[in-house]
């Protein structure tokens, strides 16, 4: 899909005249934490990351409130030290991770039509 026509990088892309997949709107961080005591699963506000198909979550280093605990089971004693140390999110990053996954989404779907 060497000719993929895209107006901006969270869509439309477009290939021989059709468009393949339309324009990314929206979406959002949301992080669900189990409490360890009474179970329950909470959710943290949602964090915009794209509204009206622009990039609003800004910055090099953007904290979504992760820390390396998140991502470490319990009990692990030789991660002990880095357990509070926050996962930092670059919007650049997340961007181009987001216009990857439609530009992909497009050209499966463009394959997946030749198939048929």
């Amino acid at each position: 899909m060497a000719e993929v026509r895209h107006h901006q990088p969270l869509g439309p892309y477009g290939y021989r005249g059709l468009n393949w997949f339309g324009t990314l709107a929206s979406a959002f961080i949301e992080i669900y934490r189990r409490d360890p005591i009474s179970g329950i699963v909470n959710r943290s506000p949602r964090i915009p990351v794209v509204e009206n198909a622009h990039m609003v979550l800004q910055g090099d280093n953007v904290d979504v409130g992760l820390t390396m605990d998140d991502l470490c089971p319990p009990g692990q004693e030789d991660i002990e030290e880095i357990r509070q140390v926050p996962i930092i999110i670059n919007a650049n990053l997340l961007q181009a991770f987001l216009a990857d996954g439609a530009k992909d989404t497009a050209k499966y779907r463009f394959q997946h039509a030749l198939k048929r």
